[in-house]
Formats: structure tokens, C-alpha cells, sequence
């Protein structure tokens, strides 16, 4: 049976590491032994393309999946915000208010990291696409609007955006490249990290 698809990148997540540079993962519900030349974090899940060369599989431009809550409402902040914009800053009103009626811990942390990435000049917001958790970030820059996106399928992808117009779309996976390139202009990046990444604000160790 064929777990792997080639075409996209395929998910797995870091189970144990063996020695220097060997690592056991799950890919799929399937247990595989594989080396690895850059340091992987064990409990972690990456994208990574995979090629097979005579019978031997080998992953390529491994992506660390970033941390996305679960945030069911993200899909109407989105929405509003691609048609709206901020007019009248209603999307930091918006976050307040949630935090403020938040009912349980994990509404309000999702709350939270959107807060604090709006101080940084970042639109932070978890959404759920196909069952799957994903997320939209946007940062304004004069004429250019950076949107980064990330999606189970496709992994990460960044789309610059100039006066208006989509000036280029960039993802660290050659073979989503290729795929989508009938529609778009992709460039091939080596690396491609969110805009924001929520860090504890203190740190007190005892």
C-alpha cells in the first residue's frame, strides 16, 4: 500500500531519535527509520517533500509545523478583514471583546496571541480550512501587504502583494511550486517562518 503522495508534501511527526542523525517518524499510521542532516525536534510535526530515487525514499526541505490553536470563529475575522479592511479599527475592538467574554482558558488564549501579534503590526488568525487547523497572518508595509498562510496540504506560503496586485507567491516546497505555477508566480524560498510566534512574557526560574 502506497502511504506517500508524492506530488505534495506529506505530513509526519518526529516519534524518537535513535542516534547522531537517525530519527524514527510517523508518517501516516506507518513507523519509518529514517537520517536526517539537520536537527529535528522529537513530539514535533514537519511537512517535508518526498523523492524516491531506485527504491529509496528520501525527505526533502523539512518544515516545522508552527503551533495553531483551533479557533472556529477565524474564518469570519478573515472575511471581514479581506473585505473590509480595519475600518474603524473594529478588528482590535473585536479581539477585546473576546477576550473580555472568553468563557473558558482556551478561547481566551487564542484571544491573547491575536492581541499581542496586532502590537507587533501583525493580523494573526487560526482558522479551521477542511477540518484542518490552519492559519492566516497579514502585515502592512506602505504599498506592499504580506499575507503568510498555512495550510495542511500545501504547507506554508507567503503572498506578496503591491499596490493592489499579487507580485509573487513564495512557498519552500519546489513541487507545490509546480503544481500551482499554471495560476501563479511562484519563487521557491528555502525557508518560511510565521510573522508571529507568541512567546510567554515572563520567564522566572525558581
Amino acid at each position: 500500500m502506497n502511504i506517500i503522495n508524492s506530488t505534495l508534501p506529506v505530513r509526519m511527526q518526529i516519534l524518537e531519535k535513535r542516534a547522531y542523525n537517525r530519527y524514527v517518524l510517523l508518517l501516516n499510521t506507518k513507523k519509518l527509520e529514517t537520517k536526517s542532516m539537520i536537527e529535528l525536534e522529537v513530539g514535533e510535526e514537519y511537512l517535508a517533500e518526498v523523492y524516491e530515487d531506485r527504491g529509496v525514499i528520501s525527505f526533502k526541505n523539512l518544515l516545522k509545523k508552527p503551533k495553531i490553536r483551533l479557533f472556529e470563529q477565524g474564518g469570519e475575522f478573515i472575511e471581514r478583514l479581506l473585505e473590509h479592511a480595519d475600518e474603524d479599527g473594529w478588528y482590535k475592538k473585536a479581539v477585546i471583546q473576546g477576550l473580555l467574554n472568553s468563557s473558558h482558558t482556551y478561547e481566551f488564549e487564542v484571544y491573547k496571541e491575536m492581541f499581542f501579534a496586532f502590537f507587533e503590526g501583525v493580523y494573526h488568525i487560526p482558522f479551521v480550512y477542511e477540518g484542518n487547523r490552519a492559519l492566516f497572518e497579514a502585515r502592512k508595509n506602505g504599498n506592499i501587504l504580506e499575507v503568510y498562510l498555512y495550510f495542511e496540504i500545501f504547507g506554508a506560503l507567503k503572498i506578496i502583494v503591491n499596490d493592489g496586485k499579487v507580485e509573487r507567491i513564495q512557498t519552500p516546497f519546489s513541487k507545490v511550486a509546480q503544481f500551482l505555477n499554471e495560476h501563479f508566480k511562484f519563487e521557491v524560498v528555502s525557508s518560511l517562518q510565521p510573522m508571529f510566534v507568541f512567546k510567554r512574557l515572563m520567564d522566572i526560574k525558581g
